[in-house]
């Protein structure tokens, strides 16, 4: 089993870090000289998500693979043209947590196989509850 542990260089530029790499197996300790460019976490989600593209009446629904507090990664039938702009809902797994609505653009469609692309998206803006579309539930 392989542990992956980031440390900041820096604790006020969390851009700035190191990744260690553990293998429990051995011991054997090393250090990969990664950085992430990223502003914000990745938080691995493997959810639903339901989203109407802007100016349109389709529902559909992909599967979000991760999430940040400014985008998110979904799996998705089809191509979508970068720029493309979304009303998006993730539903969690827990019904203790509430769904998350937002306004999002797609940045990069990336075939994933066949049938399947990776659609990487910015969150425009978090939708308060009188904003919410019922028809996204």
């Amino acid at each position: 089993m392989l542990l992956t542990l980031q440390i900041p260089r820096h604790p006020d530029k969390l851009s700035q870090s190191s990744v260690y790499l553990f293998d429990n197996a051995r011991g054997d300790r090393f250090m990969n000289d990664f950085t992430e460019k990223r502003d914000y976490y990745r938080m691995a989600v493997d959810g639903e998500v339901r989203f109407r593209i802007d100016g349109e009446n389709q529902v559909s629904s992909g599967i979000v693979k991760n999430l940040s507090s400014a985008g998110l990664l979904m799996s998705f039938e089809k191509e979508m043209a970068p720029g493309t702009r979304l009303t998006i809902m993730i539903i969690p797994g827990q019904a203790i947590t509430p769904p998350l609505s937002a306004k999002a653009s797609v940045i990069r469609s990336d075939r994933l196989n066949s049938d399947q692309f990776n659609i990487a998206c910015t969150i425009d803006r978090i939708l308060d509850e009188s904003e919410i579309e019922i028809e996204l539930l």
